[in-house]
């Protein structure tokens, strides 16, 4: 079996991860793969991810195909479509044998839908020359346009025509959670077709190492605050948060209820780099800086000016911790298993399949932190969030079945008549001076008081001995476990048998998309914390 691998780029990031390592655990357990061929839209970083390839014991090559790289929203039509046709050819010239499985990352987000066209009309009516089948296809699904990602919904839409998922008997669809999982599977795709292939987790072999003197962590962290003008109290518990500054992030939650939990210190580690998230990661330096949030921000890639290493402060934190609202995985929370630290973090619904493994082990999912509807600064909030969150509806209206505009208008009223509202509704310039309005000890004791059963659990989950859960970890998560998930994905290829008359004729699972834009229409995916920054909210 060829592997052929396609995703838009190799840059560092989550989806290129998957690639890596899944390509690692495949090659590791199947004896029958004879090659691996990489093709994305753009050179930067693929020496890396190769380099990476180099022990896997068979053939890995490249191929940059500048088609394949992301294209602008803007795209006329008529230019992609003409794109989509030369892309037809160039894959079915290159890529169609038969022994060859395509494994399609993000295949429709939104981000080049002419090769997601190319794809479905290949998928849809075209044969592999010399046989009767057409390519088989595994569309790895990380990220869904239906889920808040209107823009480019609304791009791919235009270009494809109808709905994207195409309906091919050579066709398997793959999604790395249980809750997309049970959204794909509510649609007209045949749950065969649809297979849960969660992130393989590379072996570490230090994943346990010896816990830092404290001292040294204490003494590091204080030098490094000092330096960048931030507020660190040395007597603190260490809250640590290693991730990029970004909005899905929700930062400015952990560091309110840091400032609420015994002066915690919270450690995030790295900004926000692209220029939708740097006006978010701006605040939250600013936030650091004023004082409001207290600890280390921005110590990452830096530790080792300080003496540090990354293991250092992963495993001599007294808990890591995540108040992200938006994950496809969840990595952070298996790591703080890997590295046996206590966990507490906001709940996910993407924790639903996995939750099982943090039952013995000292992990808190808090459901949410409420705040009241008004502040020492903010006099009229209710209002305002209305008049925001409907205009943010508003501009999905093309998009939004009727019934689903009405269920969010419900949620909505719902979420304003309330006396409190989760914190993570609303948008991060209001959420700052919410957490500088804890100065006023009335207002910190009333936002305590509403959310005491999750700041006790975050002072007391830090005080645990973790068990080594190692096995089980590797059990759920290692390359063994993704090879034996992707070996029933490729037997389901002989195991289906000829498609039905119907099936056979079809090209597209027509009400798939509608379905899932429906399934997807939650106000948790259309927080404000996700709009662009900018508004003045007076």
């Amino acid at each position: 079996m060829q592997l052929i691998v396609f995703h838009y780029h190799l840059l560092p990031g989550g989806v290129t991860d998957v690639i890596l390592h899944s390509i690692q655990a495949v090659t590791a357990h199947r004896s029958d793969i004879s090659s691996v061929r990489l093709v994305c839209g753009r050179e930067e970083n693929t020496e890396i991810v190769i380099a990476g390839l180099d022990e896997i014991g068979v053939p890995v090559e490249l191929d940059i195909l500048r088609q394949l790289d992301y294209t602008p929203t803007a795209e006329p039509a008529e230019v992609a479509l003409e794109r989509a046709g030369a892309l037809e050819s160039i894959l079915l010239k290159r890529y169609a044998t038969d022994d060859a499985l395509w494994w399609v990352h993000n295949f429709h987000v939104g981000k080049n839908p002419a090769f997601t066209l190319a794809l479905c009309r290949i998928a849809g009516t075209v044969a592999v020359p010399g046989t009767e089948a057409a390519p088989r296809m595994l569309l790895h699904i990380h990220d869904f346009p239906e889920c808040a990602r209107y823009e480019n919904l609304a791009y791919l839409t235009r270009i494809t025509g109808e709905s994207p998922y195409p309906a091919g008997p050579g066709v398997r669809y793959a999604v790395i959670n249980a809750r997309d999982l049970a959204l794909m599977r509510g649609t007209e795709i045949p749950d065969d077709y649809v297979h849960l292939l969660v992130n393989p987790l590379p072996p570490s072999p230090n994943a346990v190492s010896a816990r830092p003197e404290r001292s040294t962590l204490v003494s590091a962290f204080a030098q490094f605050a000092a330096d960048n003008g931030q507020s660190f109290d040395p007597d603190g518990p260490l809250l640590l948060y290693p991730i990029r500054t970004i909005r899905r992030k929700n930062v400015l939650e952990m560091a309110l209820l840091a400032r609420l939990a015994d002066s915690a210190n919270l450690i995030v580690t790295l900004p926000g780099v692209s220029d939708a998230e740097r006006p978010y990661s701006d605040l939250i330096a600013e936030a650091f800086a004023s004082g409001a949030a207290r600890g280390v921000w921005g110590i990452g890639r830096r530790e080792h000016e300080y003496g540090l290493t990354y293991q250092d402060m992963a495993h001599g934190a007294d808990a890591i911790v995540s108040s992200s609202v938006q994950e496809g995985f969840g990595l952070l929370f298996v790591n703080a298993l890997r590295w046996r630290v206590p966990l507490f973090a906001r709940n996910l619904s993407i924790l639903d399949g996995v939750s099982s493994i943090f039952e013995n082990y000292p992990a808190h999912f808090y459901p949410d932190v409420q705040v009241p509807m008004k502040s020492p600064s903010i006099s009229s909030l209710r209002a305002y969030l209305r008049m925001r969150y409907t205009e943010r509806l508003d501009e999905l209206d093309g998009f939004l079945p009727t019934t689903a505009r009405d269920r969010l208008n419900h949620q909505l009223e719902t979420i304003l008549n309330a006396p409190s509202i989760d914190y993570a509704y609303l948008p991060p310039d209001l959420q700052y001076p919410y957490l500088r309005d804890l100065a006023d000890p009335a207002f910190a004791s009333e936002i305590s008081t509403m959310n005491q059963e999750s700041i006790d659990a975050l002072m007391a989950v830090q005080s645990h001995n973790c068990p080594d859960i190692t096995a089980e970890v590797e059990r759920i998560f290692g390359f063994g476990a993704f090879a034996g998930r992707f070996d029933s994905i490729v037997r389901s290829y002989d195991e289906s048998g000829a498609p039905p008359p119907t099936a056979s004729r079809r090209r597209r699972y027509e009400t798939a998309q509608r379905t899932l834009v429906e399934g997807f229409a939650d106000l948790e995916h259309l927080r404000l914390l996700f709009a662009p920054m900018g508004h003045d909210h007076g």
